[in-house]
């Protein structure tokens, strides 16, 4: 994590709250948004003293505030002073208003150099992205052998995807990658936050903090994991983001198993999906009673508490197995309130 130097808003000479980060925006682009995003909040009372307040008697007044837009793509700082027109009226007849003014140098420089500190911030999360890129051969077997589960890809792609151990470990680790690369500013910044689509900096008695139009993309950082014999690689795929430090998190829809994407394995409307049994097996071992088994007679495989019936899936190689299959049976798997997260296919 980056070390916070907070400052208190009255030492600022002045704070520019509510400012906006856009691409790419011309000045009345810049104008419209501030409008939307800074308008000063209303004060009414009723305009008759001697009844409630209600909609058709409000007389409501602003106080006009200083905000400003920054152009991401051309580092032009927009400043504006928005107010409401018809002061004195109800909410309805209250227009936004703004009126540009010059943005103080400090002020501007504070902005610009926020920007480039930023994206020193998704330059080394791109690399830190990169560095754990990588491709998961089987253990110990070279890719064209078979080796019942230590060679199936799609088993150690689900531990990777839901093994809320196996994800802390890869966020520590490209943390540490993160920190151990990225220099401190040398902007002397009092104050620098960046958390999801919110910022707040602060530097030589000014003060800015806001909100971007769109949110920054998020890094991408993908694991392949190879199968024995010809079958498609499995693929996890995570996003890295930046809040105070990098936050790593699965895309459901970018990550594949078994040829199908996770997102539609926990969201199955029906269709058949068959995986591996080593997937089945992987699941068990993660959630155990939470996951039950149905042979083709519609009977529950896993005698009720999470255990296989002979010591394993019936996988060639491993826990008993046949070393071949009959038919197929349908896995479920619940989450602790007993509602199903994930059912496809295994063979059986």
């Amino acid at each position: 994590m980056l070390p916070l130097f907070l400052a208190s808003a009255n030492t600022l000479a002045a704070t520019y709250r509510n400012a906006v980060i856009c691409h790419d925006c011309s000045f009345g682009e810049a104008e419209s948004l501030i409008k939307q995003r800074a308008a000063p909040a209303l004060e009414c009372i009723s305009s008759d003293p001697n009844q409630h307040i209600g909609i058709d008697n409000q007389m409501c007044r602003s106080n006009p505030v200083q905000s400003v837009v920054i152009n991401a793509t051309t580092q032009e700082v927009f400043g504006f002073t928005v107010s409401h027109l018809n002061q004195g009226g109800t909410p309805r007849t209250m227009t936004p208003n703004a009126v540009s003014f010059v943005v103080p140098a400090l002020a501007k420089r504070l902005a610009v150099d926020s920007l480039n500190y930023y994206a020193t911030i998704q330059n080394v999360m791109a690399d830190s992205a990169d560095a754990f890129n990588r491709t998961v051969a089987p253990t110990g077997l070279s890719v064209a052998s078979t080796g019942g589960c230590a060679s199936d890809g799609d088993a150690k792609a689900m531990r990777a995807a839901l093994d809320e151990q196996q994800i802390a470990a890869l966020q520590r680790e490209v943390n540490n990658h993160f920190n151990a690369n990225f220099s401190a500013t040398e902007n002397s910044f009092l104050n620098a936050r960046f958390n999801g689509l919110s910022f707040d900096v602060a530097r030589d008695g000014y003060g800015i903090s806001g909100s971007w139009e769109h949110l920054p993309a998020s890094k991408i950082l993908q694991q392949y994991y190879l199968q024995s014999g010809n079958r498609e690689a499995a693929k996890v795929t995570y996003l890295l983001s930046w809040r105070d430090g990098v936050y790593v998190n699965v895309h459901d829809e970018q990550t594949y198993i078994g040829g199908y994407r996770l997102s539609s394995l926990k969201n199955n409307n029906g269709q058949r999906m068959l995986l591996s049994p080593c997937v089945a097996e992987a699941l068990e071992e993660l959630y155990g009673d939470n996951l039950s088994i149905e042979s083709p007679s519609g009977s529950d495989s896993t005698g009720g508490d999470g255990s296989v019936d002979g010591g394993g899936f019936g996988v060639p190689g491993i826990g008993g197995g046949s070393g071949g299959y009959m038919s197929e049976c349908e896995v479920h798997l619940y989450d602790k309130n007993g509602n199903e997260i994930m059912n496809f296919m295994i063979p059986c």
